[in-house]
Parts: C-alpha cells; structure tokens; sequence
C-alpha cells in the first residue's frame, strides 16, 4: 500500500503538507452535540496508516475523512503535532513538508572572546606595518633628494671624470690611446685659463670649480680632439 511520492524520491507511508501559511495543518473543529474532533489535513499517501498511529497514540477513535484528511474524535492538536514532529525526527523521513520552523537555520556561533581579541591585534599590528613601510619609503625619498641636493660635481680635472665626458661626446674618434694625453692637455688649458682670469676657459659643463674657486657659468665648448 505504500507508495513513492512524486518528486521526494522517497517511499514513505504518508506526508503532511503545511498550510499556505506554513503552519501545522491539524485544526479542531466542532461537531453536533457538543462534540469536537480533531483533523488532520493535507494528508499524502498511506492515510489509514497515519489514523492508526494516531488513535494508539492518543487513545481514541477516528476515522479517513476526504481525500486527504483524517479525523480523531476529541481534541487531541497538540499531542498530535507533537507525534507527528517525533515521528519524522526518528525515522528521518519527510513525515512534514511545507511547515515553517522544521528546519530552523542553525546559529551562527559567536566567536570567543579570544579569537576576536586576537584578530582585532592582528588588524592593529597589520597597521602599523603598513604605516611602517610607508614611512620608510618616504624617509627613502626624502634622503634621495638631499643626496641629490648636496652632491659635489666632480670636476674634469679627475682623469675619470674627464673619460665618462669624453664617453658621452659622439664626436670623439674613441681613441683611448691618446686619451691620457688630451686629459693632460685638458688640466693645462684648465690652469691657464684660471691664471689668465678667464673663468672655466676650455673645459666643460661638469666641471664645478677652478683650484677650489668656483667658476661663473661659461657656455659649454667642445672638447679638443686628439
């Protein structure tokens, strides 16, 4: 007699729909004499099953009421709510569909006081390393530009000072062999030109001073070639 309900894919003796409220569909309703009794509606499957659960439970009589209903003589609503939620509880089928509260949503668990506690030094410390870095990199660049700032132009009068220019001009042939001698030749001009009083003379741009005196800005002049 048992049979499988469409679309649970479970074969049960019978369910219990909720009403369109979601509430218990099991209601007491009045009868001739004074009587009462208690209906169940909205019942799928197996109800002769359900009426004989029931009346043992209780202990009255009832009886198929409708196509879907059955009815226990007495009120008896609460202790069959009641049975019906035990009911689905030990035998894990769905003896109750469509009733609000069945499945409540489990709680959130409150974190402890330890792990908040610790998560909110973690954001603090996470923080302070970033205010960290941040300052070191603003330290970084704040001792850059005084490095830049305060930098003392080597003057041409440095045989490798005078090579790295000498690197940079692309009219030069690139004769290193004769380049420690246009050096030499170089400082001389730079002597003669300071002795004469003619200010940086024949030299160019990155020098930055004559025998320790600085040198007004003179347009820049090409170095001698070889």
């Amino acid at each position: 007699r048992r049979r499988r309900l469409r679309g649970s894919g479970i074969v049960m003796p019978f369910q219990v729909s909720g009403t369109k409220k979601g509430g218990m569909p099991v209601t007491v309703e009045k009868r001739p004499k004074g009587k009462v009794a208690t209906v169940i509606g909205n019942v799928r499957g197996d109800k002769a099953e359900l009426l004989a659960m029931v009346k043992a439970a209780v202990g009255a009589g009832g009886s198929v009421a409708g196509h879907d209903s059955v009815e226990i003589q007495g009120d008896h609503a609460a202790k069959i709510q009641q049975l019906l939620l035990r009911h689905q509880d030990r035998t894990g089928h769905a003896t109750m569909k469509g009733v609000a509260g069945l499945k409540p949503k489990p709680e959130k668990p409150e974190p402890r006081e330890e792990e908040s506690r610790a998560r909110r030094e973690e954001k603090v410390r996470s923080a302070e390393v970033l205010a960290q870095q941040k300052q070191r990199r603003v330290e970084a660049r704040q001792r850059a530009v005084r490095e830049a700032v305060n930098a003392k132009v080597e003057s041409t009068r440095h045989f490798h000072v005078y090579a790295n220019m000498m690197k940079t001009w692309r009219y030069w042939d690139q004769n290193w062999d004769a380049l420690r001698e246009m050096h030499d030749r170089h400082v001389r001009d730079l002597d003669e030109a300071a002795r004469a009083g003619r200010g940086r003379g024949i030299t160019s741009i990155l020098d930055a001073e004559v025998d320790g005196v600085a040198a007004a800005p003179e347009p820049r002049k090409s170095p001698e070639s070889a």
